[in-house]
This record gives structure tokens, C-alpha cells and sequence, in this order.
């Protein structure tokens, strides 16, 4: 009796330390996962930064055409979302079923940079 008593509690330890191995690989496995997550949101953040430099080099030259460059035409008013007073502009938006085209983008450029408050992506 005493023999399988001591054998028992040998084989619950041996059992206990196999479990604690186990959570402890599981662990190390999540930890390196999170760290890979890390690394992967560190490199795309640098990637954002670097773009958005680059825009706010783009809108701060005020240069129409480069700043054209940066949209696909023609565009959807719906989706740019902008509002001009000005009639010639409203009439070629509805001749061009309320997209704006890269001619009308350049023309309006000003009117357009106001609505879309660009000056204040060039500004800190």
C-alpha cells in the first residue's frame, strides 16, 4: 500500500510538471505571436507616417497638378464630399453626373482646397 501511495504521488508530480511545461510553450507561443503583431503594426505605422509626410509635402507646395495626381477621376461628389459656390463648377458637376473630373478638380482647385480645408492638413 505504501509502494502505490509513493508511486501515485510520483506519477501526479511527473503529471503536475507536464502540464506546467505545456502552458509555458503555449505562453512562449502567444508572446512570440503578440510580438510578431508588434513588429507588423511597428512597420505599417512607419509606412503611414511616411505617406502622410509625403501629402503634407504634396498640399504644402500648393501645386495643383501634384495634388491632382493623388486622386483617381473622376471622382464621385458623393465621395469627396465637397461643397463650392460656384455656379460654373455646379454646372459642369451636373453635365459630368455629379463626378468631378481632373480639368474641373484643377480649374476649381482653390475652391475646392478651401471646402476640403487643405490648408489645414499643410499647417501643424
Amino acid at each position: 500500500m505504501r509502494h502505490s501511495l509513493i508511486f501515485l504521488t510520483i506519477i501526479g508530480l511527473l503529471y503536475s510538471c507536464n502540464q506546467s511545461d505545456k502552458k509555458t510553450v503555449v505562453h512562449d507561443k502567444a508572446a512570440q505571436a503578440q510580438h510578431n503583431d508588434t513588429a507588423v503594426t511597428s512597420a505599417e505605422r512607419k509606412i503611414i507616417i511616411k505617406e502622410l509626410k509625403r501629402l503634407q509635402v504634396i498640399f504644402t507646395a500648393i501645386d495643383k497638378e501634384k495634388v491632382a495626381d493623388i486622386f483617381g477621376f473622376p471622382i464621385s461628389e458623393e465621395n469627396l464630399g465637397i461643397y463650392i459656390d460656384n455656379s460654373s463648377f455646379n454646372e459642369n458637376l451636373k453635365k459630368n453626373s455629379n463626378k468631378i473630373t481632373r480639368s474641373m478638380f484643377i480649374s476649381s482647385y482653390y475652391d475646392i482646397s478651401e471646402s476640403l480645408q487643405i490648408d489645414q492638413i499643410s499647417h501643424r
